[in-house]
């Protein structure tokens, strides 16, 4: 046995090994959008996915050009060993000095990345014939236990300790592919656990929005950094009154931060819930004005300031519902003193997990349902594109909050409502047009004879109501205005002539519709659960920088993967390149699109973003894993008639799994996870057979450059996903990527 050659060794040590390199690869790709969610905006997350295609795939192209030279195992898997635990340390340390940070962050993302990458592609192009089946099995395997073990691994050990206890990984594999360096490879590994455990120089103090003081407290999870500070504000209100004053005994308040951008207020109960004079004062809390809602339910309760805003008017019973089970925990466990464990009040139930999938499950008929400023621009372990608050503000979101509601009962949703042109005013417009169309939807006549819209400050508050407003309650609702100095935008005080020049866009858009703002390139027609995309108001435009981000990405990508063909003149090309090249560019951008819909799509049914993440990755891997290694006993012949059946099920899965949704999403969390995994696993188990199938028929000596366009392609088509589901919907991006499975099999069809 020898390092430089991994045929040499058995082929068990290598299944082990190239599955404890692609177990890092998911655990590092994971781990580190969470990291990049706190010194970056949440979009740049996708970053990490991205590149994790990139390095998986540009290797194939550098070996199928330069071929495979002895000792590249060996120093690929050591570099990755190294390159883990410093990329981090180099973003922590040094990312607040990168005067245009993206392009730093893909560099040093990438290198690690590279290096795994590299030993995936050289323990993959090494098996011989049939023998990749299995080795690309183990590949996948490796990656389902990682997407597995992640978020249980997130919610016990911080997420920078993990990242460089990843490195522990690849040492691994070195260590049993070459007996001789095993001790030396214990020695590394000791020392990898000393750096990891040495927590200063990868403790993340600064990032670009973070400007308070040291945190007294802060804890890691799949869902955010949560931050806490001490603050000088005497209020907790972002929608404050013009007749607001601070109190003559200040109440004293925590900051609580998620990622260093959107934050809430922990208040400290020393006195009365009666004696918080200003709970009031915050726009927010217009609804408890009109009338005393005994059953209250918080959609994002945070640090607790709607808690005590709904038992100081009265209500009996609060349902308090907040994603971030850390928060519910630090507010219970250390801090319980400080906040008086405002979770488990007298009438407070505490309840983590998903809004609308807790809502759907619960028998409702709430006299208040209150979301005020519920967002987050911080990516969960799901990544960018599932983000939990999204699936707040939808159509079909505010069609089950209002069959949910008592008869009588408020629909309380607070946004931010600039004054001026532009800034946050399109949220406000598209909250209003979307309640407008959800209320139609339910069989309303006159859906604006049911809204109410209050500012205070920069916030304000649309109030849906199950019935009609009455003339009292508009008159309860201006002598709230005049005491706590509000202004009601709507029902209108006046019509003037011309509504664009007079009125704020609120009321415009409720009198107008959509059409003035289209005209001014505002994209505010009403989200869907199609298209979750609630904040992306610029008419289909991503955020500017976003946009260069994706095209940066491409271009390295491309240049990656094509740049090395260019310094060698001559490169041969096998029988069957050049439909082999379409094969596995289509499944490679295939696989892609299908998991970017499904993982958004599962957010609801299995209640939180990490849990949809974890559950759909680790059963496309684990049906693929299986897949790949049953290439093994089925000829590719008797493989061209069952061919059709892969977009055959994605078909079914796309009209099949709304209906099982609606039908199941009252039963436990472990049936509803079993019946995932029965869904999932089959068709991830017919995807799996695309890949070694492709290597097998298509041509030994184009090995190399087929693994290179299955990854490239699949990095186009993870960048691509992100603008198709915002432009098309997500339900047209899983009907793309099962034309891509679709153009692979007449491929197929055709070379056997």
């Amino acid at each position: 046995m020898t390092q430089e050659d991994p045929q040499s060794t058995s082929p068990y040590s290598r299944y082990a090994a190239i599955a404890l390199v692609s177990c890092a690869v998911l655990l590092y790709e994971i781990l580190i959008t969470r990291v990049m969610s706190v010194m970056l905006w949440y979009h740049f997350a996708f970053l990490s996915v991205s590149l994790a295609l990139l390095g998986l795939g540009a290797p194939g192209v550098w070996y199928s050009v330069r071929g495979i030279k002895r000792g590249s195992l060996r120093r690929v898997l050591l570099s990755s060993v190294l390159l883990l635990p410093a990329s981090l340390f180099v973003l922590i340390q040094l990312h607040y000095y990168f005067e245009r940070p993206i392009v730093a962050y893909v560099v040093v993302l990438l290198m690690p990345l590279l290096s795994l990458g590299a030993a995936v592609c050289i323990l993959l192009m090494k098996a011989p014939g049939r023998e990749i089946g299995r080795v690309y099995a183990a590949d996948l395997l490796g990656a389902t236990v990682g997407a597995a073990l992640v978020v249980p691994l997130m919610y016990l050990i911080p997420t920078p300790l993990l990242v460089v206890a990843s490195a522990l990984l690849p040492l691994l594999a070195l260590g049993i592919l070459e007996k001789a360096f095993r001790k030396k490879a214990l020695l590394l590994g000791v020392g990898i656990l000393v750096v990891a455990f040495w927590s200063t120089p990868f403790e993340l103090r600064k990032n670009s929005k973070q400007k308070q003081s040291e945190p007294v407290y802060r804890v890691w999870g799949p869902t955010a950094l949560i931050t806490i500070f001490k603050t000088r504000n005497t209020s907790s209100a972002w929608g404050l009154g013009n007749n607001y004053k601070p109190p003559t005994q200040p109440v004293e308040r925590l900051y609580l931060e998620y990622d260093g951008s959107a934050g809430t207020f922990i208040t400290k109960l020393d006195r009365p819930i009666e004696q918080l004079e200003d709970l009031f004062f915050d726009v927010t809390a217009i609804g408890h004005q009109l009338a005393i809602h005994e059953r209250v339910c918080i959609i994002g309760a945070g640090g607790g300031m709607e808690i005590l805003t709904a038992l100081k008017a009265g209500a009996r019973e609060v349902t308090a519902v907040e994603i971030n089970r850390k928060t519910i925990e630090a507010l219970s466990g250390p801090l319980r003193d400080y906040s008086g464990d405002v979770y488990h009040l007298e009438g407070v139930k505490a309840i983590a997990g998903e809004g609308r999938n807790f809502l759907t499950r619960s028998a409702g008929n709430f006299d208040l349902i209150q979301i005020s400023l519920v967002d987050t621009w911080a990516a969960t372990a799901a990544g960018a594109m599932a983000l939990s608050e999204n699936y707040l503000y939808t159509v079909e979101a505010f069609r089950l909050y209002f069959r949910k509601l008592s008869e009588g009962g408020l629909i309380s949703t607070s946004r931010w409502n600039h004054s001026g042109s532009g800034g946050f005013q399109t949220d406000s417009v598209r909250l209003v047009l979307m309640a407008t169309k959800a209320l139609e939807l339910e069989g309303v006549k006159d859906a604006r004879n049911h809204l109410a819209f209050v500012q205070g400050g920069a916030v304000g508050t649309l109030l849906i109501s199950k019935v009609p407003f009455t003339a009292s309650q508009i008159e309860k609702l201006d002598q709230a205005c005049a005491e706590y100095g509000f202004f009601r935008l709507w029902p209108l005080w006046f019509w003037p002539e011309d509504y664009t020049e007079h009125i704020n866009w609120v009321p415009l858009a409720l009198l107008e519709g959509s059409s003035w703002f289209h005209e001014q390139g505002f994209n505010v027609a009403p989200a869907t659960d199609n298209k979750p995309f609630f904040f992306d108001t610029m008419s289909q435009q991503l955020h500017g920088s976003l946009r260069v981000t994706l095209i940066s990405v491409s271009v390295l990508a491309m240049t990656l993967f094509f740049f090395p063909f260019l310094m060698k003149r001559v490169f041969v090309k096998h029988p069957g390149f050049w439909r082999g090249s379409l094969y596995f560019a289509a499944i490679g951008a295939g696989f892609m699109l299908v998991e970017l819909p499904w993982i958004q799509a599962f957010i609801l049914y299995l209640g939180h973003p990490s849990y949809s993440t974890t559950v759909i990755l680790a059963s496309l891997l684990l049906g693929a894993g299986l897949g790949s290694f049953a290439v093994a006993c089925i000829s590719p012949s008797s493989l061209r008639q069952k061919a059709l059946l892969l977009p055959l099920a994605l078909i079914i899965a796309s009209f099949l799994f709304p209906l099982l949704f609606q039908a199941t999403l009252g039963w436990s969390f472990g049936l509803r996870l079993l019946l995932t995994l029965l869904l999932v696993v089959p068709v991830g188990f017919l995807m799996g057979f695309a890949f070694p199938v492709g290597m097998t028929l298509f041509g030994e000596g184009n090995k190399p450059w087929f693994w290179a366009v299955n990854g490239v392609c699949g990095v186009l088509g993870s960048v691509s996903s992100i603008v198709l589901a915002m432009t098309v919907g997500l339900a047209n991006v899983l009907l793309l990527g099962t034309g891509c499975y679709l153009v692979a099999i007449l491929v197929f069809r055709r070379a056997v």
